[in-house]
């Protein structure tokens, strides 16, 4: 769960660029970088569902 998170927070500040695909998504009105949030849930759905398809 630790290394999970810690790659999530530092997504969370720095984004996923969606390289040449930004300049499609820009004319839908889609920001060219995502930004996930890490929360509780989030953190709980993936250890979930890891643990469920064991």
């Amino acid at each position: 769960m630790v290394p999970g998170s810690l790659v999530t927070l530092w997504v969370q500040a720095h984004g996923i660029d969606f390289g040449e695909a930004s300049e499609i998504l820009r004319q839908y009105g889609i920001s060219g970088r995502m930004y996930p949030r890490l929360s509780l849930i989030s953190a709980s759905v993936g250890i979930e569902t890891i643990r469920l398809s064991s």
